[in-house]
C-alpha cells in the first residue's frame, strides 16, 4: 500500500501564495515552499512538472481570491454593482499588493488568457 500524501497539491498552491503575499513573486521557488511547509522539494516536484506550472496555479488562485473581493463588495451593497467591481480593485490592489501586481502589472506579452480568466460568466454568477 502506498504511503499517505502528507502535502498536497493544494497545499503547495497556498504556500506558493502565502510567498507572493508575503515577498512577492521573486521569492516563490521550491525550496522556499518547502520551507513553508517544512518538508523536502520532493512533493513539489511530484505534484508540478515546472515551477511555471504551480506560478500557473498560483496565478488562478490569487484571481479567485480577487473574484472574493469582488463577491463582498457587491454582496455588501454599499455601493450599486458597477461601483462596487471598482471599489473591490481598489481594496485588493490595497490589501493585497503582491496579489495586485501578480495579476495585473506583470508582462503578459507572450501570455495566453487562460479560460479561467475569462470574466463575463463570473461577473454574471456574482450579480445575480
Amino acid at each position: 500500500m502506498p504511503p499517505k500524501v502528507k502535502i498536497t497539491k493544494e497545499d503547495i498552491v497556498n504556500a506558493a501564495v502565502m510567498l507572493i503575499r508575503e515577498k512577492g513573486e521573486g521569492a516563490v521557488n521550491a525550496r522556499a515552499i518547502a520551507a513553508h511547509l517544512n518538508c523536502s522539494t520532493q512533493p513539489v516536484f511530484s505534484n508540478f512538472v515546472t515551477m511555471d506550472d504551480l506560478l500557473e496555479e498560483a496565478l488562478i488562485n490569487a484571481y479567485h481570491r480577487y473574484l472574493g473581493f469582488i463577491k463582498n463588495e457587491v454582496e455588501s451593497g454599499k455601493y450599486p454593482v458597477y461601483k462596487s467591481f471598482g471599489m473591490a480593485y481598489i481594496r485588493f490592489a490595497k490589501e493585497e499588493k503582491e496579489l495586485f501586481k501578480l495579476l495585473y502589472m506583470r508582462d503578459r506579452r507572450e501570455e495566453s488568457v487562460p479560460e479561467e480568466f475569462e470574466m463575463g460568466e463570473q461577473m454574471a454568477t456574482i450579480v445575480h
